[in-house]
């Protein structure tokens, strides 16, 4: 039988559904436990570094899988896949054929974990099942989500997308603020004076840094000039990068400087690796930081394993000239495959 690939947790009760019609077309498929027969399939999830789960000696037998079979009326076989080894044990996967009836994804389907399995016919469109199940998934999602999971003009995977205008978020130590007795920032200037009460407090990143600025661009959004491609402007007769405005990228490029004079931000910044990042986020030495909205509070409890009074909040990005604030474009998250 072939397969189907899922993106994200949000499609896992849309993937139950499918996988429940696509294999037993005359039981109901997943309907809240009105169905005396469940629906029995094996799906592989990532384990996206959550403690609770890598830590779980059998997920199949955790209490709240356990409650989304007795609400969809399924009977789920969990394959754990860890996150730090996620391309490697999915190549392994395909090679070894023993593939799960559903499988997450990260990359869509062209991502390199999915080792060109869609094209090779492994896994099953899911037209017809969306067209006779999935009609508030196809309303609902997106074309362009959609259309990113397709392939020779047929659906392979139930995508995951994002209806805010960006994921990225800022965060800071709301205990540390609370703690400084200052308010919450809003323009650039405010948030300096925060990074520098938190230097005061021996904070040692008060604004944690990552190499290639990536999760680290808080501040050229006020001045509208994120260093990506996917960003563009009207500039004369041409169509060109916004930080090609280079009166707003020096503006831009004076706070990191500051920030750097002032120790505000570590100076290696520029070589700190995603890992040596979250470190030392959760080693409780960041004040202020971007990161993923969706994982906030997951690392507030990873935090409060070393920091047990530590509290993460989001906050509204900085503000710049004319108070006006940017966001990243839309990303689209992790989609799901059926076999």
């Amino acid at each position: 039988m072939k397969k189907w690939m899922k993106v994200g947790m949000a499609s896992v009760l849309a993937a139950t559904a499918l996988s429940a019609c696509a294999k037993s077309p005359e039981t109901p498929a997943a309907d809240g436990g009105k169905g005396n027969e469940k629906a029995k399939f094996s799906i592989s999830m990532r384990t996206l570094a959550f403690n609770y789960v890598e830590k779980s000696p059998n997920i199949n037998e955790d209490k709240w899988v356990k409650r989304l079979e007795e609400k969809t009326n399924t009977d789920l076989d969990i394959v754990l896949v860890p996150h730090k080894e996620f391309e490697q044990k999915m190549a392994q996967m395909f090679a070894t054929n023993d593939i799960p009836d559903v499988v997450q994804g990260s990359g869509g389907i062209a991502g390199k974990e999915m080792a060109g399995s869609v094209q090779a016919g492994v896994f099953m469109p899911l037209d017809d099942l969306l067209q006779k199940y999935g009609q508030n998934l196809l309303k609902k999602i997106p074309k362009e989500a959609w259309a990113s999971q397709t392939y020779q003009g047929k659906i392979y995977a139930i995508p995951e997308f994002l209806s805010n205008p960006s994921r990225r978020a800022t965060v800071i130590r709301k205990d540390l603020l609370d703690k400084a007795g200052l308010p919450v920032p809003k323009t650039v200037d405010e948030y300096l004076n925060v990074l520098r009460k938190f230097k005061e407090m021996g904070v040692e990143n008060p604004y944690q840094g990552r190499e290639n600025f990536k999760y680290a661009d808080t501040f050229f959004g006020p001045y509208d000039v994120y260093p990506y491609l996917s960003m563009m402007m009207q500039q004369g007769d041409q169509v060109v990068p916004k930080f090609f405005n280079s009166e707003n990228m020096m503006k831009a490029l004076q706070t990191y400087k500051t920030m750097f004079d002032e120790g505000l931000i570590n100076k290696e910044f520029a070589t700190i690796n995603p890992t040596t990042y979250k470190n030392s986020i959760l080693a409780g030495k960041s004040g202020i930081w971007s990161m993923n909205a969706n994982e906030v509070l997951q690392w507030e409890q990873q935090l409060k394993a070393t920091v047990p009074t530590a509290k993460l909040e989001v906050i509204p990005s900085p503000v710049g000239p004319g108070r006006q604030r940017r966001l990243l474009p839309v990303q689209l998250g992790y989609p799901c495959l059926l076999h």
